[in-house]
């Protein structure tokens, strides 16, 4: 369930300019407001909160009795509401209302461990208990979610860790066995979360995988494949963005949150954002625009709040080495459009490269006979393929990925470029190339001759992707990463330096470039 806890008026402030970008472009700052306190207070350690959609109403899930307190939301004023008829009978570990607003669900220790209420107009009253009660209540943070129409409640619970129930008119019915999930979550289940249609609905949980992901089909819930990469550690929120193409999962273990790109039933890890979050990852949520979105964590600042660009890069490797090296095309990709490809192919000069049709070289840099390293762009038309492919004149591992922007010239985008050849070693640079208009997008692409990851980008360009090719020793692979930074004003740039992990380094390739803006004079 994707619950906002309004404590004051809140602004984003972008800390960065973007041309465009891919799914997790800037961190944005926060500045809070503190409204007045309410009048009447919760009774004890609240555990969770949840807006009605229309933010009329705001319910506290607590420590201590009545377990659940509701407040009208009045301009910027919080009044306590008359409790409901019947309260909980424990204490309230979490809380949610449908998307309509009419009903509200509390979790809560001691049987039923679920308590529904019907709204009328400011009075909630209980409605009767789910014909089969979940097996026990998880405790403060256990997964809670209705569908977007209201039909499906979905809570986490002790074991079978997954309990959801039907509604009919103000019945709430469990689906069993055939309908319900065919295959129950590995672990406690801490974050639920349905798609805006209804149709998927994931689960964040203890053990791995650590997300597990259903597809809905009537009353039926059937669990999809795994994603291609699974979180890192165990499982504490999950939140769907709002057209359904995005899930982001928060965990423990680096990088607290991992985000998937839907395409059909397929879910595939995207590159993890250039600033994590400081720790477990407890409660991603997107704005209902699906402009924002922010992660809870455990350490300061408690909160990372993300802005979402429109096109999302693509990369790819040819494993252990072949005469191509095909990338798709990149997510959100749209007409006029430009498009970056960075690619690394081993055998340096002994190697031709052929691009796909439409593709213009930007700059070829090759080390010796070992690495070459070549940068094109690609003005987008209205009926791209689905992916491109380069064909070398060996059989050659490579890597590469595509980044896309939006507002940049589409004859002559790429205002000043400059590239060079580095020793071996465990950074890979780019020279410094001077701009002359304002408002460019400098591009970072760069390649080693080894199989590696980035250990850290320069403060200001951010990671975009990395990708690297697979099989024998990683001596006889490449690496490709690619990452951007918005330059407002004219100038030098200077060089930008990444630097990779593990104990041994390799010969290596930096381009850097600068896109024209649109309307650059």
């Amino acid at each position: 369930m994707q619950r906002i806890v309004k404590y004051g008026v809140m602004f984003l402030i972008i800390a960065a300019w973007i041309v465009s970008g891919g799914l997790i472009i800037q961190q944005a700052e926060a500045a809070f407001t503190k409204l007045p306190t309410p009048a009447d207070l919760p009774t004890g350690n609240g555990h969770s909160s949840s807006f009605s959609p229309d933010q009329t109403y705001l319910a506290i899930a607590h420590q201590v009795s009545p377990y659940v307190t509701i407040y009208k939301h009045k301009g910027d004023i919080f009044e306590k509401l008359d409790d409901p008829d019947v309260l909980p009978t424990g204490i309230g570990h979490n809380v949610s209302f449908s998307m309509e607003g009419t009903y509200l669900a509390v979790t809560h220790a001691f049987s039923p461990y679920v308590t529904i209420y019907k709204r009328s107009v400011d009075t909630f009253t209980k409605l009767n208990d789910p014909d089969i009660l979940p097996k026990g209540a998880l405790t403060a943070g256990a997964g809670l979610s209705f569908s977007a129409d209201g039909t499906y409640l979905a809570l986490g619970s002790d074991g079978p860790y997954l309990t959801i129930y039907k509604r009919n008119g103000d019945t709430f019915t469990k689906l069993v066995s055939p309908n319900g999930p065919d295959v129950l979550p590995a672990g406690d289940a801490y974050g639920v979360t349905f798609s805006a249609d209804g149709v998927y609905l994931a689960i964040a949980h203890n053990n791995s995988p650590c997300v597990t992901i259903y597809k809905r089909s009537g009353d039926t819930f059937t669990k999809l494949d795994d994603p291609d990469v699974l979180p890192t550690g165990n499982g504490f929120g999950a939140s769907f963005s709002p057209d359904g193409t995005y899930l982001v999962i928060g965990h423990y273990v680096t990088p607290y949150v991992t985000i998937y790109y839907r395409s059909g039933d397929t879910f595939t890890k995207l590159t993890n954002p250039n600033i994590l979050p400081a720790d477990c990852g407890c409660g991603p949520s997107f704005t209902a625009d699906g402009i924002y979105l922010a992660v809870a964590h455990d350490v300061s600042p408690f909160v990372t709040i993300y802005k979402v660009g429109p096109i999302h890069p693509t990369f790819a490797n040819n494993g252990s080495g072949a005469t191509t090296l095909t990338i798709n095309k990149p997510v959100g990709l749209e007409e006029n459009d430009v498009m970056i490809a960075n690619i690394s192919v081993r055998g340096g000069t002994g190697t031709a490269i052929t691009p796909p049709s439409g593709w213009n070289l930007v700059r070829r840099s090759n080390s010796k006979t070992t690495l070459a390293h070549a940068t094109y762009w690609k003005a987008a038309t209205g009926s791209e393929s689905g992916s491109y492919t380069w064909t070398f004149s060996s059989s050659q591992k490579a890597s590469g990925g595509i980044q896309g922007y939006r507002g940049i010239d589409t004859t002559n985008p790429i205002h000043v470029e400059n590239g060079q050849v580095n020793g071996s070693s465990k950074t890979i640079t780019a020279p410094s190339i001077t701009t002359t208009v304002d408002n460019t997008m400098l591009v970072f692409g760069g390649g080693m001759a080894t199989g590696t990851t980035v250990s850290s980008y320069p403060d200001g360009l951010a990671m975009r992707f990395e990708a690297a090719s697979t099989g024998g020793g990683a001596t006889t692979r490449t690496t490709t990463t690619s990452g951007d930074e918005p330059k407002e004003t004219a100038g030098s740039t200077g060089t930008r330096t990444i630097t990779i992990t593990g104990k041994k380094g390799a010969v290596s390739i930096g381009h850097l470039l600068a896109l024209k803006p649109a309307n650059a004079k």
